[in-house]
């Protein structure tokens, strides 16, 4: 797999042209009608170690991401299309590349839709939307639309939204677009499947609002046998956001059937944070994630956790070529200090202690795994620190560096003489 540190195909000239179209265009008065945007990130990431399953060495890559997005409404209809170029470079000659960093050329939303104002009275608001999206689902958590991976969730269907006063409803029925690789074409073992569900929020006073959704998903007839997944998953959500404090917490229990095997499972994330008054906002947060692992792989019950289609980059840690933990066979603690030293800057550390739920299931996304259990439940502490900076309002700049000691369970099947490792990456986003 020798790329020899190149773009694998050429930047589209089209999509240049479309950024510069946008600029001309926010330059001058749009028609109240028509709204553009165009964004393009560049990433550069490094790692000196790789844990995944079958990789060897450290790794490198920059990921460049480009979308353009035209949105018109007339009344009470409304349409949006949204193109996205995602494809990756200076990758070296073992390194992993999947469609959550490259699918090239493709559609990411391209919706139509109608919203009413009066629906049956002035008091309530419904709309309707038929096509591809990319957005969140409640926390998204289950159902998300990534924003730190190079490519996001992209999904083909129905969304219905139903508000009044105080609470909102979603109804939603997808088709998850899944794509191969290298040749990025539609996963013909996917084509069958199907996400949908309900979500459910209410406002119970000024700062709080509880949240309760049922997330049905199934793989389809084409799906292979051995790992096609049905089932349900029900949770809510509580959060509360004062002056000084915010909590949230999340739970979901999800029961179905995954391959031969009865599928039981659950997650929850629990979160407190403090906002003080001293110079720089400083915000401290303690937070807890677990996420139920398969005790016994040989039972006939299976019992860990599916992430769905979710998003993790804010609970877990970064994911790009590091992702080292995935809402699945997880029992994290962690805690975040966030401070502003400028006005346009945020700096974050968040520390993270990882173990697994069961030790004789994998290490979820990584790949790892001991049946016997022996090597116990220590992944490891991942430290990371954050830098954000906003130089205008049209060019963001981001950097981090992720330190990871190693547990027990990691040295006893990756060893590594120096018990840890390191993971950097910088991006810029310019948008119009």
């Amino acid at each position: 797999m020798n790329r020899g540190g190149q773009i694998h195909s050429n930047f589209p000239p089209r999509f240049t042209l479309l950024i510069l179209i946008a600029c001309t265009c926010r330059a001058q008065s749009l028609p109240a009608w028509l709204t553009i945007h165009a964004e393009q990130r560049t990433r550069y990431e490094t790692e000196d170690v790789r844990y995944r399953l079958g990789e060897t060495g450290g790794d490198q890559q920059i990921a460049l991401r480009t979308r353009f997005r035209g949105s018109i409404t007339h009344k009470q209809f409304f349409t949006t299309l949204e193109l996205q170029d995602a494809r990756v470079g200076l990758t070296d000659s073992g390194s992993t590349i999947t469609t959550q960093q490259e699918n090239f050329t493709h559609p990411l939303q391209a919706y139509i839709g109608f919203r009413s104002d009066s629906f049956f009275s002035s008091r309530y608001h419904a709309s309707i939307e038929v096509g591809r999206f990319s957005r969140a689902v409640g926390s998204g958590r289950l159902v998300g639309a990534e924003a730190f991976r190079n490519t996001s969730s992209v999904y083909d269907g129905l969304n219905l939204t139903f508000s009044g006063k105080s609470w909102a409803a979603q109804a939603f029925y997808f088709h998850p677009v899944l794509y191969t690789y290298p040749n990025v074409q539609v996963n013909p073992l996917f084509r069958d499947a199907r996400v949908g569900g309900l979500n459910y929020s209410f406002n119970w006073n000024k700062s709080t609002s509880l949240e309760a959704f049922f997330v049905h998903n199934h793989d389809g007839s084409s799906a292979p046998i051995a790992t096609r997944r049905n089932y349900n998953t029900e949770g809510g959500r509580v959060t509360t956001q004062t002056r000084r404090w915010s909590y949230q917490t999340e739970a979901a229990y999800q029961h179905g059937q995954f391959g031969s095997r009865l599928h039981r499972a659950w997650f929850a994330h629990i979160e407190a944070g403090y906002a003080t008054e001293l110079a720089g906002r400083p915000r401290i947060a303690l937070q807890y994630d677990y996420a139920s692992g398969d005790g016994d792989p040989t039972a006939g019950t299976h019992n860990a956790f599916d992430p769905l289609f979710g998003v993790r980059r804010t609970d877990l840690g970064p994911t790009g070529i590091w992702s080292l933990q995935l809402r699945s066979n997880l029992n994290s603690p962690s805690m975040r200090v966030q401070v502003n030293p400028l006005k346009n800057a945020q700096f974050t550390v968040h520390h993270h202690w990882m173990y697994l739920a069961q030790a004789r299931d994998q290490w979820r996304g990584v790949g790892l795994v001991d049946p016997t259990g022996k090597s116990g439940h220590t992944i490891g502490q991942q430290t990371e620190f954050q830098l954000r900076y906003r130089w205008s309002k049209y060019f963001d700049c981001e950097s981090a560096y992720v330190f990871f000691r190693e547990g027990s369970f990691v040295r006893a099947f990756h060893p590594n003489s120096r018990g840890w490792a390191g993971y950097f990456y910088i991006s810029t986003d310019v948008h119009f």
